[in-house]
């Protein structure tokens, strides 16, 4: 299970094995820092492995436009497509992480972005990080993406 810190004083807790889907619904706008916390002995994947159960919005883009930054902790995998379109996001990938699947991290434009890939990846999926360079909305994309030795 995980418990989520939604930043604004309400908390949910998931004790459930499987997939589990938690949403929260703000009372006021402004900058909240979520935090997830991951249970002893469990696992957290990202996302639900297909483009319309993207770990943030679904497949509602308006929510992903307000995501501006996102760092994940050790211990947690991605799927595919989990953090696709997040357009403005810049993304911390955490450091034990060793596989980035199918259009995880593609289309993230944020102009301040720069991708480090963890040193212990050892396989980037078809369109991992697929347009992730150029321009969205008038903002340039200066992206630069790091590959470590690791990847075969």
């Amino acid at each position: 299970g995980v418990t989520i810190n939604w930043g604004d004083g309400s908390t949910n807790k998931s004790a459930t094995v499987g997939v589990t889907s938690l949403s929260h619904t703000y009372s006021s706008t402004g900058i909240k820092n979520i935090t997830i916390t991951i249970l002893a002995g469990c696992k957290l994947i990202l996302g639900g492995g297909t483009n319309s159960t993207i770990f943030v919005g679904g497949n509602n883009s308006t929510y992903r436009n307000y995501v501006k930054q996102i760092l994940i902790p050790s211990g947690v995998e991605l799927s595919p497509y989990c953090l696709y379109f997040l357009y403005y996001a810049d993304i911390t990938l955490p450091p034990d992480l060793t596989d980035i699947p199918t259009y995880a991290l593609a289309y993230i434009y944020s102009p301040t972005y720069s991708r480090i890939i963890p040193p212990n990846v050892k396989t980037l999926g078809d369109y991992s990080c697929y347009n992730t360079i150029g321009t969205y909305n008038g903002q340039r994309n200066n992206c630069v993406i790091s590959l470590p030795e690791s990847i075969e």
